[in-house]
């Protein structure tokens, strides 16, 4: 098991983004079946947002686009898992020309 601070790190990915495509994962969490979205948008200032939606979830990531890299700089949270632990996500990403190099983990349990 490997652990960042008092949260488990359950799932770990990099993606490599072309311009105008978005990333879809799903991954099993102690039985719970996740489903995430993520998306990348221009806009006025730099943000990032999570909605649930019908059957996963949604991360937004506007004006994530530096080269030399933006990161969230806690674990967010996600959802909450049946047993009642907290689901978090921590997500770095560069901005390559028009290619996004995102890398996601998500964690389970820990305190806010």
């Amino acid at each position: 098991m490997a652990k960042i601070g008092n949260h488990e790190i359950v799932y770990s990915e990099t993606f490599l983004v072309p311009s105008g495509k978005d990333i879809w994962f799903t991954a099993n969490i102690s039985g719970w079946s996740v489903t995430v979205n993520v998306t990348f948008e221009e806009g006025e200032k730099q943000e990032i947002t999570v909605r649930p939606v019908s059957d996963h979830a949604h991360i937004k990531l506007v004006n994530w686009n530096n080269s030399l890299g933006t990161a969230l700089v806690e674990p967010a949270i996600l959802g909450t898992h049946q047993d009642g632990r907290k689901l978090y996500f921590m997500v770095v990403n560069y901005r390559i020309g028009q290619t996004n190099r995102l890398d996601i983990q998500l964690l389970l349990g820990g305190s806010e």
